[in-house]
């Protein structure tokens, strides 16, 4: 009998009566009260029974609910693996009727290649009585796949025999997907940090640096097996000179991860540093490493630039090489790029006298003639009709006092940044120009000796025909006036010093100074 708080109360209570009666009543009296008593008692445990018939209704209601309303499958196999019961999130999840599924064997909601799987697993939880983590491919009646994961136990009968499974079925589709994707993405960086031929590499977050992954191209890159660098610091590799660059981006780090945790923000922070690494044989590569902070440690994926850095410098050499012939030389040297002048040398500035500076990215336009940039313009439309035109013309520059002056150009099309641009060499001309014009006076001047010229036999002077009057002039007079650039000097030859200086010039030895004299 099951009694609630207050009818043991009054149990108690009777039980003091009954005694007290005892004492003090007849035995008539005492027969009706115990009748009265066995009457209360009666009434008790009634009231009792339906206490805990209310009880039980309470309790089965609750477990019902908690039944049909989990969020997860439940089922029941009978000894033959087929089901016997089911609950509504069981039917929601496979998209049955419960009359569709009472009485089937379990093995017909299994996806193919899983049902070997149950077979193998039924006879085990059968021996064993448990079993957790359980997964299956089922199908649900749509035709749609669903992975569950489930968790069981066996009841058995009072005699110890098999009565039924208890198994709950848990959706784990969307996990599985996820699972097959983080799987498909290891294998994808494990490919890729196997393949690669940048190291990768993840380090301790501390100023230590200690490797805690490598992958093997370091093997290729520095000649060391990846086993070998573990729970060594990076800096045992690094160039003592490379250090003192590589520790402040280290210090960046840190000081990053501080600000993520005080702000609580997981922002990413990358950086590039350029360095020296030394090699399993000895010897120095360059290394270009970019970071970056991942759950708590350092990752970095590097690249051998040692060829690069042999071609920078090769370059650069070279670029100081033809830079000192450049402004070396004397004659100017030009870029020009849309119109502007993108780069000049020292000696172009000063053939036009402009500081460099105050040439760069001023128009072409503004250094040459009106008449240069017509001839300049004509050779573009030439140029643009596909004829051929010369890489070397003349043409006028006007300098910045406003003179001008006379330019040899050998020009070439390059291209700069993308785009093309015109690399100049500029001469000046100038004074091979006046030469030429002097020379060019001077033959037309000339060009009258080429007929016969009328000389006297005594005295040679020379009849100036072009003159009024025709006079008789001296041959230095004849020739100033038609070569105005040759000047005369006068001495004797030797047969007018016999002649007019006999004294003074011994004729055999005209032309052989006298050692007495």
């Amino acid at each position: 009998m099951i009694l609630s708080e207050q009818s043991e109360r009054e149990t108690f209570d009777i039980r003091g009566f009954y005694m007290e009666s005892l004492d003090k009543k007849s035995k008539s009296q005492l027969i009706e009260e115990i009748e009265t008593l066995r009457k209360k008692i009666a009434g008790l445990e009634k009231s009792a029974e339906q206490t805990n018939i209310d009880t039980l209704g309470q309790n089965e209601e609750y477990f019902r609910l908690l039944y049909e309303r989990t969020p997860v499958g439940y089922q029941c196999l009978n000894e033959e693996g087929k089901l016997i019961e089911v609950n509504p999130t069981w039917l929601a999840l496979l998209g049955y009727r419960r009359n569709a599924v009472i009485g089937r064997w379990f093995g017909d909601f299994l996806a193919p290649d899983y049902v070997a799987q149950f077979k193998k697993n039924f006879p085990r939880f059968k021996a064993t009585g448990e079993i957790q983590g359980v997964q299956y491919e089922m199908i649900k009646k749509d035709g749609t796949p669903i992975f569950v994961e489930i968790d069981g136990m066996i009841s058995y009968k009072e005699d110890g025999s098999f009565q039924q499974t208890h198994c709950i079925l848990r959706d784990i589709t969307e996990r599985k997907r996820m699972e097959e994707e983080l799987k498909e993405s290891e294998r994808k960086y494990r490919l890729i940090a196997k393949k690669t031929n940048d190291l990768i590499s993840i380090h301790t977050f501390s100023t230590k640096l200690s490797y805690t992954y490598v992958s093997p191209s370091i093997k290729t890159i520095a000649g060391y097996e990846p086993e070998e660098l573990l729970g060594r610091s990076a800096f045992d590799f690094i160039h003592p000179e490379d250090k003192k660059f590589y520790l402040p981006q280290l210090m960046k780090y840190i000081g990053y991860k501080l600000k993520n945790l005080i702000t609580e923000k997981e922002d990413t922070f990358t950086e590039t540093v350029e360095f020296r690494y030394r090699q399993k044989s000895g010897e120095w590569i360059y290394l270009e490493s970019v970071g970056n902070i991942a759950e708590g440690r350092l990752l970095f994926i590097s690249r051998d630039i040692t060829k690069r850095k042999r071609v920078e410098k090769e370059l650069k050499e070279s670029e100081e090489k033809y830079r000192l012939m450049v402004e070396s030389s004397g004659d100017g040297v030009v870029v020009s790029q849309k119109d502007k002048f993108i780069f000049v040398n020292d000696a172009f500035a000063k053939m036009l006298g402009y500081d460099k500076d105050d040439l760069i990215h001023r128009n072409y336009e503004e250094v040459y003639t009106e008449t240069a940039v017509n001839k300049l313009k004509e050779r573009e439309r030439q140029r643009g009709k596909g004829q051929k035109v010369s890489n070397r013309y003349e043409t006028v520059f006007k300098k910045r006092d406003g003179t001008e002056i006379d330019v040899e150009a050998h020009i070439a099309i390059i291209e700069y940044k993308g785009d093309k641009a015109t690399f100049a060499v500029i001469r000046d001309i100038t004074k091979q120009k006046e030469i030429i014009k002097a020379l060019q006076r001077s033959v037309e001047q000339t060009s009258g000796l080429k007929d016969f010229i009328p000389i006297c036999a005594g005295c040679n002077k020379i009849c100036d025909d072009e003159k009024e009057g025709k006079p008789w002039v001296s041959p230095p007079e004849y020739m100033a006036k038609r070569l105005p650039d040759i000047k005369f000097s006068h001495g004797m030859c030797p047969d007018c010093m016999a002649k007019w200086y006999p004294d003074f010039v011994n004729v055999k030895n005209i032309g052989k100074p006298d050692k007495d004299q």
